[in-house]
């Protein structure tokens, strides 16, 4: 409820600039591309790969993520990880999904390429159409965002610009700030037939890298409020997540995690988004340029920002380090 308010009372002495992160000028609308996948799902890696290749022709203008969730994520009592959230079933009972793997995008409807007839879910071989579609689309709203890693406090800070440069007639405006995590190891049906190049050594039959895989929204299921800011207003915000030793036994690797935020309307449709990779506070330190005198560097224990630490090393968090002269990796 903090975070709102001072939002609403930020809105009544909005700037026009002083902000660092968001463009101001009329841009076209970023995709978001949220697949709904699993495990136990033959053809989500076939998914995965089309993602991927948008990606790759997209990179400046695609995002995606990929939520776990339905009968296919479900892993029962097999032992096999748990990639699903709290999210994600919400998030795809809002779509009209009728089969895996699905895809939103925008989170609009497109006539005649709906999945079900109906709603937002798109089948795999319609999202390139419908992004390029999206893409065409001038946003009245930019977003610019920072993910900021500080290791001591373990703690996740994701500070936001959104900029308005033009009249919505949506009333209302919704800021999502969504974490998602690569290079997740993990079993998945159909890998070998449709996405060969992400199987990895590892203990199943294959073994498969997951990507862009949902870990945690930081706005809650539905975003945080914002009155839809007048053209040439600057609303920002804040926000914290002190970042877990594991998810659903999952383990959270802050060095695979990335940050994508997005703005929607009150329709629910996406406006636009944009991506951020985490970055530590101040400047970061060079390993090459760190040369302590031998005498006092015995048993002391530096991170990569040249902070000593006076803990064991089994109890530092995840990360790199000088210790005794050497670069160890703590994983």
């Amino acid at each position: 409820m903090k975070f709102i308010i001072s939002i609403l009372l930020g809105a009544l002495c909005l700037v026009s600039n002083g902000q660092s992160l968001v463009d101001t000028l009329p841009q076209n609308k970023k995709v978001i591309l949220e697949e709904f996948t699993g495990i136990y799902c033959g053809y989500c890696p076939d998914g995965h790969l089309i993602a991927n290749n948008l990606k790759y022709l997209y990179p400046d203008d695609l995002f995606i993520i990929n939520i776990h969730e339905g009968g296919y994520a479900n892993p029962g009592t097999s032992g096999d990880p748990d990639f699903r959230t709290p999210f994600g079933s919400i998030i795809a009972n809002n779509t009209g999904l009728v089969g895996y793997p699905a895809g939103t995008i925008n989170r609009t409807e497109f006539p005649g390429l709906q999945q079900g007839g109906s709603g937002t879910a798109l089948s795999r071989t319609d999202w390139g159409d419908a992004a390029q579609g999206i893409m065409t689309q001038s946003t009245p709203i930019n977003i610019g965002i920072e993910a900021i890693y500080d290791s001591i406090t373990n703690i996740l800070t994701v500070n936001c610009e959104v900029y308005a440069t033009a009249q919505q007639s949506s009333f209302l405006n919704y800021l999502h700030v969504a974490v998602i995590q690569n290079n997740v190891p993990g079993p998945q049906a159909g890998a070998s037939n449709f996405n060969p190049s992400q199987i990895i050594n590892g203990p199943w039959s294959p073994t498969y890298n997951h990507g862009h895989m949902l870990r945690h929204f930081m706005t809650g299921q539905y975003g945080e409020q914002l009155i839809t800011p007048s053209p040439s207003s600057l609303i920002t915000a804040n926000f914290d997540w002190e970042i877990p030793n594991d998810i659903n036994d999952i383990v959270v690797v802050w060095e695979n995690l990335e940050v994508i935020a997005f703005v929607s309307d009150d329709n629910g449709e996406i406006l636009t988004g944009t991506e951020a990779m985490l970055t530590f506070p101040g400047n970061t330190l060079n390993v090459i340029e760190y040369n302590p005198i031998k005498s006092d560097s015995y048993n002391r224990i530096y991170d990569m920002l040249g902070r000593e630490w006076k803990v064991q090393f089994g109890n530092l968090p995840k990360g790199m380090y000088i210790i005794n002269n050497k670069l160890i990796h703590k994983i």
